[in-house]
C-alpha cells in the first residue's frame, strides 16, 4: 500500500538515529505535489505507490474522457481503478494508462537515484505488488533511476526485483527480531 525502505550495511539493518535509514517512500520531491499519508506533500510514496498510480490514472481519465478505453473497460466492473488495473491496460496497449505509467515510474525513479547519491549501496531491490508487473516496470524504473543518477554511471547500482514471495515483510520483521535479540 505504499513505498518503505531498508538500509543493509555489512548485511545488518540500520536504522539510523530516529528509525528512518532507507525510508525512501517519504522522501519529498515536489513540496506542491500529491497529499501523502505522512502528513508531507510530493513523497515519492504519493507519487509512485499503487494507490498513487491507481489515484492518477483516475485523475487522467476525468481530464480525458475521450481517452483511456482499455482502463475504462478494465475498471467498470468494479468502479474503481488499481495499479495493476493501470499496468494492464498499459500493456494492452492504452497510451492514456502508459503516460501515467511512465510518469509515476520517473519520479520513482529520481526517489531511488536521491537514496544511491546518498548511500551509495550496491545493489537496489524492489518488492512488493508493483514490482510484479516486471519488465514493464522494471525497465522504464532502470532508465529513470540511470538517468537521475549522475555523478554514477548508468547501470552502476542495478535496480532488481526481490527473491521473497509476498511475505518479505514477515521475514524482515522476524530478522529484526534476531539482530536485536542477539
Amino acid at each position: 500500500t505504499g513505498i518503505g525502505g531498508g538500509l543493509l550495511i555489512d548485511g545488518r539493518l540500520r536504522r539510523g538515529a530516529h528509525g528512518l535509514a532507507g525510508e525512501v517512500g517519504h522522501v519529498v520531491l515536489d513540496p506542491t505535489g500529491p497529499e501523502c499519508t505522512c502528513g508531507n506533500r510530493g513523497c515519492v510514496e504519493s507519487f509512485a505507490s499503487g494507490p498513487s498510480i491507481a489515484r492518477e490514472a483516475l485523475f487522467a481519465l476525468e481530464r480525458s474522457p475521450a481517452r483511456g478505453s482499455k482502463l475504462r473497460e478494465l475498471a467498470a466492473g468494479r468502479g474503481r481503478v488499481t495499479g495493476v488495473d493501470v499496468f494492464a491496460a498499459a500493456a494492452a496497449g492504452d497510451d492514456l494508462a502508459a503516460e501515467v505509467l511512465d510518469r509515476e515510474i520517473t519520479w520513482l525513479g529520481i526517489g531511488i537515484a536521491g537514496a544511491v547519491k546518498l548511500v551509495d549501496p550496491e545493489i537496489v531491490v524492489i518488492g512488493g505488488g508493483v514490482s510484479k508487473a516486471g519488465d514493464q516496470f522494471f525497465r522504464p524504473l532502470t532508465a529513470a533511476v540511470d538517468a537521475h543518477v549522475a555523478p554514477l554511471e548508468a547501470g552502476m547500482v542495478p535496480v532488481v526485483p526481490g527473491q521473497l514471495t509476498d511475505d518479505a515483510n514477515l521475514f524482515g520483521a522476524a530478522a529484526v527480531a534476531e539482530q536485536e535479540s542477539g
